[in-house]
Protein backbone atom coordinates (compact mmCIF):
# COMPACT_ATOMS: atom_id res chain seq x y z
CA UNK A 1 0.00 0.00 0.00
CA UNK A 2 2.78 2.11 0.79
CA UNK A 3 4.25 1.74 -2.84
CA UNK A 4 1.20 2.61 -4.20
CA UNK A 5 0.83 6.33 -1.86
CA UNK A 6 4.14 6.78 -2.96
CA UNK A 7 3.48 6.46 -6.58
CA UNK A 8 0.43 8.44 -6.39
CA UNK A 9 2.32 11.05 -4.39
CA UNK A 10 -0.29 11.41 -1.87
CA UNK A 11 2.46 14.77 -0.26
CA UNK A 12 1.35 16.94 -3.39
CA UNK A 13 -1.98 16.84 -2.88
CA UNK A 14 -2.80 19.26 -0.11
CA UNK A 15 -0.86 22.33 -1.74
CA UNK A 16 -0.98 21.76 -5.05
CA UNK A 17 -4.53 20.86 -5.59
CA UNK A 18 -6.81 20.19 -2.67
CA UNK A 19 -6.34 23.72 -1.11
CA UNK A 20 -6.79 25.59 -4.39
CA UNK A 21 -10.01 23.44 -5.70
CA UNK A 22 -11.61 23.52 -1.99
CA UNK A 23 -10.89 27.52 -2.15
CA UNK A 24 -12.43 27.88 -5.29
CA UNK A 25 -15.51 25.86 -4.12
CA UNK A 26 -16.37 28.41 -1.36
CA UNK A 27 -15.35 31.23 -3.60
CA UNK A 28 -18.04 30.29 -5.88
CA UNK A 29 -20.37 29.88 -2.84
CA UNK A 30 -19.68 33.63 -2.14
CA UNK A 31 -21.24 34.29 -5.32
CA UNK A 32 -24.27 32.00 -5.30
CA UNK A 33 -27.96 33.18 -4.38
CA UNK A 34 -29.30 32.33 -1.05
CA UNK A 35 -28.26 31.50 2.56
CA UNK A 36 -24.92 29.38 2.45
CA UNK A 37 -26.62 25.80 4.26
CA UNK A 38 -24.87 23.10 5.92
CA UNK A 39 -25.71 20.59 3.43
CA UNK A 40 -23.98 22.60 0.81
CA UNK A 41 -20.66 23.03 2.79
CA UNK A 42 -20.76 19.34 2.46
CA UNK A 43 -21.02 19.07 -0.98
CA UNK A 44 -17.55 20.04 -0.82
CA UNK A 45 -16.24 16.58 0.46
CA UNK A 46 -17.45 15.20 -2.89
CA UNK A 47 -15.40 17.60 -4.68
CA UNK A 48 -12.74 16.76 -2.53
CA UNK A 49 -12.62 12.79 -3.43
CA UNK A 50 -12.97 13.91 -6.92
CA UNK A 51 -9.99 15.59 -6.93
CA UNK A 52 -8.07 13.58 -5.43
CA UNK A 53 -8.95 10.56 -7.50
CA UNK A 54 -8.34 12.27 -10.66
CA UNK A 55 -5.10 13.18 -9.65
CA UNK A 56 -4.07 9.78 -8.27
CA UNK A 57 -4.97 8.83 -11.90
CA UNK A 58 -2.78 11.46 -13.35
CA UNK A 59 0.30 11.04 -11.13
CA UNK A 60 0.23 7.04 -11.11
CA UNK A 61 -0.01 7.40 -15.10
CA UNK A 62 2.62 9.73 -15.30
CA UNK A 63 4.94 7.84 -13.62
CA UNK A 64 3.91 4.38 -15.38
CA UNK A 65 4.95 5.32 -18.45
CA UNK A 66 8.30 7.48 -17.20
CA UNK A 67 9.67 4.18 -16.29
CA UNK A 68 12.59 3.55 -19.13
CA UNK A 69 12.99 7.39 -19.12
CA UNK A 70 13.46 7.70 -14.91
CA UNK A 71 15.53 4.78 -14.72
CA UNK A 72 17.56 6.45 -17.96
CA UNK A 73 18.31 9.45 -15.69
CA UNK A 74 18.91 7.68 -12.56
CA UNK A 75 15.38 9.54 -11.03
CA UNK A 76 13.51 7.65 -8.69
CA UNK A 77 10.37 6.60 -9.80
CA UNK A 78 8.10 4.46 -7.04
CA UNK A 79 5.76 2.62 -9.76
CA UNK A 80 9.33 0.54 -10.62
CA UNK A 81 8.75 -0.47 -7.14
CA UNK A 82 5.44 -2.31 -7.76
CA UNK A 83 5.65 -5.49 -9.11
CA UNK A 84 5.11 -5.64 -13.11
CA UNK A 85 1.67 -7.94 -12.55
CA UNK A 86 0.24 -5.25 -10.29
CA UNK A 87 0.84 -1.98 -12.02
CA UNK A 88 -2.01 -2.55 -14.34
CA UNK A 89 -4.29 -4.08 -12.15
CA UNK A 90 -3.72 -0.60 -9.66
CA UNK A 91 -4.37 1.66 -13.07
CA UNK A 92 -7.79 -0.21 -13.25
CA UNK A 93 -8.19 0.26 -9.38
CA UNK A 94 -7.59 3.83 -9.82
CA UNK A 95 -9.84 4.81 -12.57
CA UNK A 96 -12.83 2.63 -10.76
CA UNK A 97 -12.32 5.32 -7.92
CA UNK A 98 -12.48 7.99 -10.83
CA UNK A 99 -15.52 6.95 -11.70
CA UNK A 100 -17.08 6.17 -8.20
CA UNK A 101 -16.35 9.62 -6.99
CA UNK A 102 -17.60 11.36 -10.34
CA UNK A 103 -21.15 9.89 -9.72
CA UNK A 104 -22.58 12.70 -7.89
CA UNK A 105 -22.12 15.21 -10.42
CA UNK A 106 -23.44 13.10 -13.23
CA UNK A 107 -26.49 14.95 -13.23
CA UNK A 108 -24.09 18.20 -14.72
CA UNK A 109 -23.17 18.04 -18.31
CA UNK A 110 -20.80 21.24 -17.57
CA UNK A 111 -18.52 19.45 -15.01
CA UNK A 112 -18.50 15.67 -16.52
CA UNK A 113 -17.27 17.22 -20.45
CA UNK A 114 -14.51 19.04 -18.57
CA UNK A 115 -14.01 15.93 -16.16
CA UNK A 116 -13.75 14.44 -19.43
CA UNK A 117 -11.53 16.79 -21.02
CA UNK A 118 -9.01 16.79 -17.69
CA UNK A 119 -8.98 12.45 -18.06
CA UNK A 120 -8.29 13.07 -21.88
CA UNK A 121 -5.72 15.51 -21.25
CA UNK A 122 -3.73 13.63 -18.58
CA UNK A 123 -3.79 10.77 -20.88
CA UNK A 124 -2.25 12.45 -24.00
CA UNK A 125 0.00 14.01 -22.15
CA UNK A 126 1.91 10.71 -20.66
CA UNK A 127 0.76 8.07 -23.25
CA UNK A 128 2.48 6.89 -26.51
CA UNK A 129 2.40 7.14 -29.11
CA UNK A 130 0.94 10.86 -28.76
CA UNK A 131 2.91 11.44 -25.51
CA UNK A 132 2.98 15.01 -25.92
CA UNK A 133 5.08 15.71 -22.63
CA UNK A 134 7.67 14.84 -25.32
CA UNK A 135 6.82 18.39 -26.96
CA UNK A 136 8.86 21.40 -25.14
CA UNK A 137 5.61 24.17 -25.51
CA UNK A 138 2.31 22.14 -25.91
CA UNK A 139 3.84 20.31 -22.29
CA UNK A 140 3.59 23.61 -20.29
CA UNK A 141 0.41 24.44 -21.64
CA UNK A 142 -1.56 21.19 -21.13
CA UNK A 143 0.21 20.76 -17.57
CA UNK A 144 -0.98 23.85 -16.70
CA UNK A 145 -4.10 23.06 -17.90
CA UNK A 146 -5.03 19.84 -15.90
CA UNK A 147 -2.31 20.97 -12.86
CA UNK A 148 -5.70 22.84 -11.24
CA UNK A 149 -7.62 25.03 -14.03
CA UNK A 150 -9.86 22.87 -15.10
CA UNK A 151 -10.77 22.14 -11.38
CA UNK A 152 -10.92 25.43 -10.57
CA UNK A 153 -14.07 25.74 -13.01
CA UNK A 154 -15.32 22.67 -11.84
CA UNK A 155 -15.29 23.36 -8.11
CA UNK A 156 -17.09 26.90 -9.38
CA UNK A 157 -19.72 25.44 -11.41
CA UNK A 158 -20.38 22.70 -8.65
CA UNK A 159 -20.95 25.56 -5.81
CA UNK A 160 -24.19 26.74 -8.02
CA UNK A 161 -22.42 30.00 -8.54
CA UNK A 162 -24.17 32.66 -10.44
CA UNK A 163 -21.19 33.72 -12.44
CA UNK A 164 -20.53 36.42 -15.09
CA UNK A 165 -18.44 35.17 -18.17
CA UNK A 166 -15.94 37.83 -17.20
CA UNK A 167 -14.96 35.82 -13.32
CA UNK A 168 -15.09 32.66 -15.30
CA UNK A 169 -12.52 34.40 -17.70
CA UNK A 170 -10.59 35.31 -14.51
CA UNK A 171 -10.07 32.37 -13.01
CA UNK A 172 -9.05 30.49 -16.38
CA UNK A 173 -6.10 32.88 -16.30
CA UNK A 174 -5.55 32.55 -12.87
CA UNK A 175 -5.21 28.92 -13.50
CA UNK A 176 -3.13 29.00 -16.56
CA UNK A 177 -0.87 31.51 -14.90
CA UNK A 178 -0.50 29.60 -11.42
CA UNK A 179 0.18 26.65 -13.64
CA UNK A 180 2.67 27.86 -16.10
CA UNK A 181 4.42 29.26 -13.56
CA UNK A 182 4.40 26.00 -11.06
CA UNK A 183 5.45 23.67 -13.96
CA UNK A 184 8.36 26.44 -15.55
CA UNK A 185 10.09 26.48 -12.15
CA UNK A 186 10.16 22.67 -11.92
CA UNK A 187 11.33 21.97 -15.75
CA UNK A 188 13.60 24.63 -14.77
CA UNK A 189 14.85 23.05 -11.69
CA UNK A 190 15.03 19.39 -13.50
CA UNK A 191 16.92 20.40 -16.54
CA UNK A 192 20.00 18.12 -15.72
CA UNK A 193 17.54 15.19 -15.48
CA UNK A 194 15.55 15.73 -18.66
CA UNK A 195 19.13 16.02 -20.01
CA UNK A 196 19.97 12.03 -19.11
CA UNK A 197 17.08 11.25 -19.90
CA UNK A 198 16.60 12.53 -23.48
CA UNK A 199 13.93 14.92 -23.05
CA UNK A 200 13.96 18.46 -24.15
CA UNK A 201 12.05 21.10 -22.48
CA UNK A 202 12.07 25.05 -22.70
CA UNK A 203 14.49 25.14 -20.13
CA UNK A 204 17.08 23.64 -22.84
CA UNK A 205 16.01 26.08 -25.72
CA UNK A 206 15.59 29.27 -23.42
CA UNK A 207 17.74 30.49 -20.67
CA UNK A 208 17.47 30.35 -17.04
CA UNK A 209 17.22 34.04 -16.37
CA UNK A 210 14.85 34.15 -18.93
CA UNK A 211 12.41 31.35 -16.98
CA UNK A 212 13.14 33.95 -14.04
CA UNK A 213 11.54 36.70 -15.78
CA UNK A 214 8.54 34.84 -17.62
CA UNK A 215 7.73 32.98 -13.58
CA UNK A 216 8.07 36.78 -12.14
CA UNK A 217 5.40 38.20 -14.86
CA UNK A 218 2.92 35.15 -13.92
CA UNK A 219 3.56 35.37 -10.41
CA UNK A 220 2.56 39.15 -10.75
CA UNK A 221 -0.53 38.00 -12.91
CA UNK A 222 -1.47 35.61 -10.99
CA UNK A 223 -1.77 37.37 -8.09
CA UNK A 224 -3.62 40.12 -10.19
CA UNK A 225 -5.89 37.81 -11.54
CA UNK A 226 -6.85 36.31 -8.16
CA UNK A 227 -8.08 40.31 -6.61
CA UNK A 228 -10.24 40.47 -9.58
CA UNK A 229 -11.79 37.48 -8.45
CA UNK A 230 -12.23 38.63 -4.98
CA UNK A 231 -12.52 41.82 -4.97
CA UNK A 232 -16.16 41.63 -6.04
CA UNK A 233 -17.20 39.10 -3.24
CA UNK A 234 -15.04 40.88 -0.42
CA UNK A 235 -14.21 44.60 0.27
CA UNK A 236 -11.53 43.69 3.12
CA UNK A 237 -9.87 41.73 -0.48
CA UNK A 238 -7.31 44.63 -0.56
CA UNK A 239 -6.47 44.97 3.24
CA UNK A 240 -6.06 41.24 2.85
CA UNK A 241 -3.57 41.79 -0.04
CA UNK A 242 -1.56 44.06 1.75
CA UNK A 243 -1.09 42.42 4.93
CA UNK A 244 -0.02 39.22 2.88
CA UNK A 245 2.27 41.59 0.97
CA UNK A 246 3.96 42.74 4.36
CA UNK A 247 4.47 39.27 5.32
CA UNK A 248 5.65 38.22 2.00
CA UNK A 249 8.42 41.08 2.83
CA UNK A 250 9.05 39.93 6.08
CA UNK A 251 9.85 36.55 5.05
CA UNK A 252 11.88 38.11 2.22
CA UNK A 253 13.81 40.21 4.78
CA UNK A 254 14.30 37.63 7.43
CA UNK A 255 15.65 34.91 4.76
CA UNK A 256 18.15 37.54 3.61
CA UNK A 257 19.52 38.61 7.24
CA UNK A 258 19.85 35.03 8.38
CA UNK A 259 21.52 33.89 5.09
CA UNK A 260 23.63 37.00 5.06
CA UNK A 261 23.46 37.12 1.16
CA UNK A 262 23.68 40.30 -0.59
CA UNK A 263 20.57 39.60 -2.71
CA UNK A 264 18.23 37.06 -1.91
CA UNK A 265 18.45 34.01 -4.32
CA UNK A 266 15.50 34.81 -6.51
CA UNK A 267 15.30 30.88 -7.97
CA UNK A 268 14.46 29.42 -4.06
CA UNK A 269 12.44 32.18 -3.25
CA UNK A 270 10.15 31.47 -6.26
CA UNK A 271 10.54 27.87 -5.45
CA UNK A 272 9.03 28.81 -1.83
CA UNK A 273 6.17 30.15 -3.27
CA UNK A 274 5.56 27.05 -5.97
CA UNK A 275 2.46 25.64 -4.17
Amino acid sequence: MKKILLAIRIKDWWNAIIVPVIAFYFIGLQYSIGPIEISTILKVFYLLFLSISTASFGFYLNELTDIQEDTKAGKKNHVIDIPESKRLITLIIILLFCIMTSIPFWSNTKIIVLLLVQMILLSVYSCPPIRLKKSPYIAVILDSLYSGTIFFVIALLYSDAVLSSQILIFTITFGLCRGLRNIIFHIDKDIKIDEKAGQKTIAHITSSEKLYQLQSVLFILEIAFLLFILIPISRYTLYIFVLGLIILFVKWSFYKYYTKDKFFNKKKWLGEINT
